[in-house]
Order: C-alpha cells, then sequence, then structure tokens
C-alpha cells in the first residue's frame, strides 16, 4: 500500500511540473488500461486531490 501512495505522489509531482513548465510543452498521459490522453493546453488540466485518489 505505501508503495502505491508514494507512486500516486511522484505522479502528481510530474503533473505539476509538466503543468508548470514555462513555455507550456503538450504531453500524454497514459492510464493502465492503455488509453492515452493529450494535455495539449495548460488550461486544459485540472489537478485536485479528490479526482486522483
Amino acid at each position: 500500500m505505501a508503495n502505491e501512495e508514494y507512486e500516486q505522489i511522484k505522479f502528481r509531482n510530474e503533473l505539476i511540473r509538466l503543468h508548470a513548465a514555462e513555455p507550456f510543452v503538450p504531453f500524454e498521459i497514459i492510464l493502465s488500461s492503455g488509453d492515452r490522453v493529450a494535455v495539449t493546453e495548460a488550461m486544459a488540466l485540472v489537478l485536485s486531490d479528490d479526482v486522483l485518489e
């Protein structure tokens, strides 16, 4: 369980880093299902503890 929590923290920190990049560089999030979500604009990403838990 502790490893899963650590992975969530690493994922969140990486999202914050990518979101804050100046200039913003588009990126993809690859879900465990294999689906991909493209983040093409900084304003297209919302971070919330409620969603990531």
